[in-house]
């Protein structure tokens, strides 16, 4: 067990009760790697009951702190450098829990320079990633769809410029989309006066969350012919503010 006292000699200046309290994990190693402290938090993290089943180990002995590379940036920090991770995963050997945890840690330096302890600052990152990985997946099966849809599909941003196309729409119009990349859509000059003047009109629609449907622009190919092509403008919104344009459409000249 450990008595009062020697909390008070691990925690000098500030007490328990205020690292216990904190809602990040803090633990302390003196000089030479033993663990001295983890707070409330931490012993959460790491999926411990009490201090006791990490009191005095030393971190340079820990398996897991080797396995999953925690020990270089221990050493780092026991040499007197300060050092972050910002997200590593982690299986507490202990208490066999997984988390992704984030570290600030900070070498604690007497007045000749000395390190005497290395206070690490430790968030649970786990929901963090988790939400990290499902956008990444999503992101994958959105760009995948885009990419072999049958028809022509482009994003634009809020001002108008192209932010991408897909193989149909670069096909179509005849131009590479690295071409057109970062241009605004009256910059393309595939689009005659009045149709640029329903287009603007259309677009500020999206702007505002309006789905826009069967419009039909006459666009100029890069070989000169002209075609009829039928778009429906798509808001895509994040947090309630639309943040690009998904523009479909289909090539009705032989309809029309």
């Amino acid at each position: 067990m450990i008595d009062d006292k020697e909390e008070k000699i691990i925690l000098p200046s500030i007490s328990k009760e205020v690292f216990d309290n904190l809602p990040v994990g803090v633990c302390i190693f003196d000089d030479h790697g033993n663990i001295e402290y983890f707070n409330q938090e931490m012993l959460k993290i790491s999926g411990l009951k009490s201090m006791d089943e990490v009191y005095k180990k030393n971190v340079f002995q820990i398996d897991n702190y080797e396995k999953y590379g925690l020990l270089k940036y221990f050493r780092v920090g026991l040499s007197g450098r300060p050092f972050s991770i910002d997200a590593i995963r982690y299986v507490s050997e202990t208490g066999g829990k997984e988390t992704y945890r984030s570290y600030q840690g900070i070498p604690i330096k007497n007045e000749e320079g000395r390190v005497l302890k290395l206070l690490c600052i430790v968030k649970n990152v786990t929901t963090q990633k988790i939400l990290e990985k499902e956008v990444s997946e999503r992101k994958e099966e959105y760009e995948t769809i885009f990419k072999n849809l049958p028809f022509m599909a482009f994003t634009l941003d809020r001002k108008g410029r192209l932010l991408d196309a897909n193989k149909t729409a670069e096909e179509f119009v005849g131009h590479k989309k690295a071409d057109l990349i970062g241009k605004n859509f009256h910059e393309f000059k595939m689009l005659r006066a009045r149709d640029l003047f329903v287009a603007a009109k259309e677009f500020y629609k999206n702007l505002k969350g309006e789905v826009t449907k069967k419009t039909i622009y006459n666009i100029k190919r890069k070989d000169g012919s002209i075609r009829k092509v039928e778009l429906i403008g798509i808001p895509i919104a994040r947090n309630g503010k639309v943040i690009k344009i998904l523009d479909v459409g289909t090539d009705v000249t032989d309809y029309r």
